[in-house]
């Protein structure tokens, strides 16, 4: 289901199911990297935005991907243990994208624009603050997922965030009851999110501390 759900119905075309001034910002941004017209028009709105995002990002050499295997590659080297600190199925959750009106897709579409346009535009800036720790300026030119955002406003979104935090505490008491140091890797979005992880850390008692912007 996931997989059809990514495609319009039979016949329908992006440009025929987005407003035309939105059609005509995807499509040129498109063109602006060169990409292939025809690799869009038959997705659903927001696949084709998601899609777009991933290409855009690659031409402007943005990277996107956690950092998970790279560091499971430096824990391997080492002989370090790891294991997962949860699990959860994506697939129901992008399963429900359809579930949204057109005018949903719409937003969510604009948004993701708008997110390509300001990467891009503050790529070069935010590399540079990375590289000399500068927070407060890497905190002001990242932009926030404009797709997580309107994913977020899906039930089973909130569901999959409500036990990726669950999921998180478990690991994160696990890991403390046991002797040595410990790193865990995870979104942010379990640990800062109201109500999230550290709040309900903090709650059982345990001391958070956190690096000044």
């Amino acid at each position: 289901r996931l997989l059809m759900d990514r495609r319009l119905p039979l016949g329908k075309k992006l440009d025929e199911v987005l407003p035309a001034d939105l059609s005509k910002r995807f499509y040129t941004l498109a063109d602006t990297y060169g990409l292939d017209r025809e690799k869009y028009k038959k997705l659903s709105p927001i696949w084709a935005a998601a899609t777009l995002r991933e290409d855009v990002y690659d031409k402007a050499g943005i990277a996107t991907r956690d950092p998970e295997k790279t560091l499971l590659r430096f824990a391997k080297a080492q002989k370090l243990k790891t294991r997962p600190s949860g699990s959860f199925s994506v697939a129901k959750t992008l399963g429900r994208i359809d579930d949204f009106s057109a005018q949903q897709q719409a937003h969510c579409v604009a948004a993701t624009l708008d997110e390509i346009d300001f990467a891009v535009k503050n790529a070069r800036a935010a590399t540079e603050a990375w590289a000399i720790g500068d927070l407060k300026a890497v905190q002001r030119l990242s932009p926030d997922s404009a797709l997580l955002a309107c994913l977020e406003g899906a039930p089973s979104t909130k569901a999959m965030l409500g036990q990726s935090v669950e999921q998180t505490v478990g690991a994160i008491n696990t890991a403390l009851g046991m002797p040595g140091k410990s790193l865990i890797v995870l979104p942010l979005s379990a640990l800062l999110t109201p109500g999230g992880a550290l709040q309900q850390l903090e709650q059982q008692g345990a001391t958070v501390t956190t690096p000044a912007l």
